[in-house]
């Protein structure tokens, strides 16, 4: 869903010359990407102890970034 949108909003905003849409584009990124990083850590994260901790390191990571 948040892909759509983000395709949506990419065709009709000019992203790249327009600086007042920068933060939505970089929220609508993050929106997609922390999702994404913790479905992989949760999937990961049975591999091994090692593993675990570097996928659990970048879920929350990009959950920081998110709640920026």
């Amino acid at each position: 869903y948040f892909l759509w949108r983000f395709s949506m909003l990419c065709s009709t905003l000019d992203f790249l010359t327009e600086s007042y849409t920068w933060p939505l584009l970089v929220y609508m990124l993050m929106i997609c990407l922390y999702p994404f990083t913790s479905s992989c850590a949760h999937t990961f994260s049975t591999m091994s102890a090692e593993a675990r901790h570097i996928c659990y390191f970048f879920d929350y990571g990009a959950l920081s970034l998110y709640s920026l």
